[in-house]
């Protein structure tokens, strides 16, 4: 029976019996589904992280069956080879007893790829925009050939090993922590290199971050503009900028006569919720690059700041499963109507707060996932145990990938038509705005649930306001609204039958630290006259000035 291996940007199955036979959890063996970590050492979770440009195999000193195995010793045990170079050997090593783990999955095809990127419906939501241009071929060689080493193997196979394996032989493990190495494949840094400052020179994930901006520190220092933030402070930017000699400058802006005169001289702006127009991007005189914190960029003009050659970034492989974590929570707070209950215990009553027909159980119903993106397939994969019917409309995934993830493809219409819960999980576009209007609403069963927690926009509040209150949706749940915040004394916030969220689905404290660093390590590479990599925009090159 397949075990499904969490590993990121990735599912790869393993056959039972080869290297989840010894990897254990907590005391209990993986099983399906579950991430690749062990609590044993530091008592962290830890996913494995690997690249989808390779294969594992395993050490042949790799722990007997049975085995609790640490996260470092487990680190040590992994190899990602080159398909095309190594995946010959990848299956002759034996693993005490067990044949080598049989891997499947690999790189989206090129045609994919394309249609993933397509401008009237990129397969993401609020929380996943996936830039249309390419990653920088040094990135793109450094997440394809990051591996983590057994030093025992190393040390005698060093010269077979992929070019940017080669430092890594004959290394200690200790050397730096388990999270510092996942930080240095995530972000492709030699951290044979680095000098560490934890206990006894032990390189610690701020050494890799720290490392990542110093690889991208340009001759001259730049200015960084930020335009607004949520933060409590600005400390995880400025510990990666300031230190490589660039300025820090964050000022609220509350209008479009602010943003300008605070973005004139940027060499970078970064920005959060703050509306990014064509007049504020054609007052930048010297920007190179437009980061966003977040995924969604639909408060930044793309085609004006491409019309100038500045590129538009923003984080895509962030808060996936926050986000997803959310879409589950609101449905299942519907349909077992957990906050009308809370209410009415509060209150002083007891018993059913509803008529019993309102109590629904998820098995009994179909649900409609509009958007197959990450956060989209993370649903699905959510709501598969609870045996409900799922089906899922996203124009540029073939139906078959659909199939394949246990749920079934669908046009608007069935959707529409089908679903007793629709979920949203697509960006906002000139083609998505309003994609929940009266017409749509007026499709769906009477008596449906709806679920946002993409972008506001998608949904047409007013049509939204009368359908709850003519009975044609039973309720609704929703992170983000048109508009933000709600106003006071909106019909929205009256209705029992409606679960509200401050658009805070994306948030956990693992969530907004990657956000941050991500946000200025793009940044950083700007600066030094590079293309960061997760251009949403079109943009193929950095900008230069004469």
């Amino acid at each position: 029976m397949p075990i499904e291996i969490t590993v990121p940007r990735l599912g790869w199955t393993m056959e039972e019996g080869t290297f989840v036979g010894w990897l254990k959890k907590d005391g209990e063996p993986v099983r399906a589904g579950e991430p690749l970590f062990t609590l044993d050492g530091d008592k962290a979770l830890q996913e494995i992280e690997a690249t989808d440009s390779g294969v594992l195999r395993i050490s042949p000193d790799a722990p007997k069956p049975g085995s609790t195995v640490s996260v470092g010793a487990l680190l040590g045990h992994l190899l990602v080879e080159s398909r095309s170079e190594n995946v010959g050997q990848a299956s002759s090593l034996p693993v005490h007893g067990a044949s080598s783990p049989r891997v499947s999955g690999g790189r989206m095809p090129p045609e994919l790829a394309d249609k993933m990127s397509a401008p009237h419906f990129h397969t993401c939501s609020e929380n996943e925009m996936p830039g249309s241009a390419k990653s920088s071929p040094a990135t793109r060689a450094n997440a394809e050939s990051l591996v983590p080493v057994s030093t025992r193997e190393l040390s005698s196979s060093a010269a077979q090993l992929p070019e940017v394996a080669r430092p890594f032989a004959g290394l200690e493990r200790s050397a730096i922590s388990p999270r510092a190495l996942r930080k240095a494949i995530e972000l492709g840094v030699d951290w044979t290199k680095l000098r560490g400052t934890g206990r006894g020179g032990r390189i610690r994930e701020r050494d890799v971050v720290a490392a990542t901006a110093k690889r991208t520190s340009p001759a001259q220092p730049g200015k960084v503009v930020i335009t607004d933030w949520t933060f409590p402070d600005l400390a995880i930017e400025e510990a990666i900028l300031k230190p490589i000699g660039h300025e820090v400058i964050a000022r609220p802006c509350k209008n479009e006569a602010e943003l300008i005169a605070h973005v004139a001289d940027a060499d970078v702006v970064i920005t959060q919720f703050a509306r990014v127009n064509a007049n504020v991007i054609n007052a930048m005189t010297k920007a190179r690059a437009i980061v966003r914190y977040g995924i969604g960029v639909d408060n930044v003009d793309l085609q004006a700041a491409r019309a100038r050659g500045i590129p538009v970034c923003n984080v895509p492989d962030y808060c996936i499963d926050e986000v997803a974590d959310q879409t589950l929570a609101f449905i299942l707070g519907l349909t077992r109507q957990v906050v009308s209950h809370t209410n009415h215990v509060q209150s002083g009553r007891w018993g059913l707060a509803v008529p019993l027909s309102e109590m629904r159980t998820l098995r009994q119903l179909a649900v409609g996932v509009i958007g197959f993106g990450r956060i989209g397939r993370e649903v699905v994969k959510r709501l598969l145990p609870f045996k409900c019917r799922v089906f899922v409309f996203d124009p540029v995934v073939p139906a078959g990938d659909i199939t394949a993830a246990g749920a079934q493809a669908a046009t608007l219409g069935e959707i529409l038509a089908t679903a007793d819960i629709l979920t949203l999980h697509c960006p906002s576009t000139p083609q998505t705005r309003k994609l929940i209007s009266a017409e749509a609403l007026a499709q769906m069963k009477r008596g449906a649930l709806l679920v946002n927690v993409a972008r506001g926009a998608l949904v047409d509040t007013a049509a939204l306001t009368e359908a709850l209150q003519s009975g044609q949706l039973a309720g609704a749940a929703l992170d983000v609204c048109d508009p933000e915040p709600i106003p006071a004394g909106h019909s929205l916030l009256k209705f029992p039958n409606v679960i509200l969220a401050p658009h805070i689905a994306s948030a956990s404290p693992t969530a907004v630290k990657k956000l941050r660093e991500t946000v200025a390590v793009l940044a950083a590479t700007a600066l030094r006259g590079e293309l960061p990599p997760n251009v949403v925009n079109g943009i193929t090159g950095p900008r230069t000035f004469s």
